[in-house]
């Protein structure tokens, strides 16, 4: 299913203005981000890049901007507490901010997947572990649910593919030191290996105002599990099933029930999971600032920018809206 809007031609006045949330990696955004830019300039919505951990992000400056949009904080996995007080003084200053605040505190730690498979969502058998606890690789490999012997090792709160390894009882002995140099400072998680992701590879759906978008098939290269693209793994437009599809519905909707988010719902969100026999094993859900893969399908940014444009309300006068604590 997918749905579409149409813009109007000639680009309106200035009416609003909102800020797309960045990192210092990238400054002035990312190409894909970039589309969406120039689709607002359609609706009248001029955007600026904002490096969420300046001073120019801080609620006494933000406040001018008319919405603020997580796009690519992606080093928040870095400096976790900065990003959560972040957070919280958006929160405490009621600005706007999407996805809201209460969804990304939910969806930053993966822990989330537990929530989530109680209400039927299919995951990997997976095991966590609080830092510091005494246990070696080995022993964790023979846990009762990996029947195969084989496992995906992260950090709960991770991204792009840092600090990942898979690893076997095989090999235990040579992943040991990695496995307790990260076990030493950060909650772990231990994931079944999926081998249907070397063929099949993981399947991104992309929402976009709670509904479906479009799909994009990430595989790795030879040799490797990972999909990432910092890791030689390729991705392309894909049209998955009705059936896939309908269930990567349901982890959206789960998720807007679980994640305090208000009654529009989820501005975007991607679901990141690997197609098993037919039924959606969910790897990941992205409510942050994923990726969207705008470039990947046509409509795409216009779709976005339009779901911006119905949330954003006018500009009540030349400076904006006091949204002052």
């Amino acid at each position: 299913m997918r749905y579409h809007c149409t813009a109007p031609r000639d680009p309106l006045p200035v009416e609003r203005r909102i800020a797309f949330l960045t990192s210092d990696q990238d400054p002035e955004l990312t190409p894909d981000d970039q589309l969406a830019v120039h689709a607002l300039e359609q609706f009248g919505i001029r955007v600026t890049p904002l490096i969420w951990d300046t001073p120019e992000a801080a609620p006494e400056h933000a406040r001018r901007f008319d919405a603020l949009i997580l796009r690519s904080c992606w080093d928040y996995h870095r400096k976790t507490r900065a990003f959560c007080a972040w957070l919280d003084e958006v929160e405490r200053h009621h600005l706007p901010l999407l996805n809201l605040p209460s969804v990304a505190r939910w969806s930053l730690d993966k822990v989330y997947l537990d929530a989530l498979a109680t209400r039927g969502v299919a995951i990997p058998a997976t095991l966590w572990l609080d830092p510091g606890t005494p246990t070696p690789l080995a022993d964790v490999l023979q846990h009762g649910a990996f029947t195969s012997g084989e496992v995906v090792i992260k950090p709960s709160i991770s991204m792009l593919g840092e600090d990942t390894f898979r690893a076997s009882r095989a090999d235990a002995a040579q992943h040991e030191p990695a496995f307790q140099a990260l076990l030493r400072e950060r909650k772990l998680m231990v994931q079944a290996f999926v081998p249907e992701i070397l063929e099949g590879g993981e399947l991104s759906f992309i929402f976009i105002d709670n509904r479906f978008s479009h799909a994009v098939r990430k595989r790795p290269r030879t040799g490797e599990f990972r999909i990432h693209a910092e890791y030689g793994g390729k991705r392309e437009l894909t049209f998955p099933s009705d059936a896939l599809v309908a269930q990567a519905q349901a982890v959206i909707d789960a998720a807007r029930a679980l994640s305090g988010s208000d009654p529009e719902g989820l501005l975007y969100g991607r679901v990141d999971g690997i197609d098993v026999a037919g039924r959606l094993t969910l790897v990941e859900l992205e409510l942050i600032d994923p990726f969207l893969f705008l470039n990947y399908a046509p409509g795409a940014p216009e779709r976005f920018a339009a779901a911006i444009a119905r949330r954003v309300p006018a500009r009540s006068n030349e400076h904006g809206h006091d949204r002052s604590a």
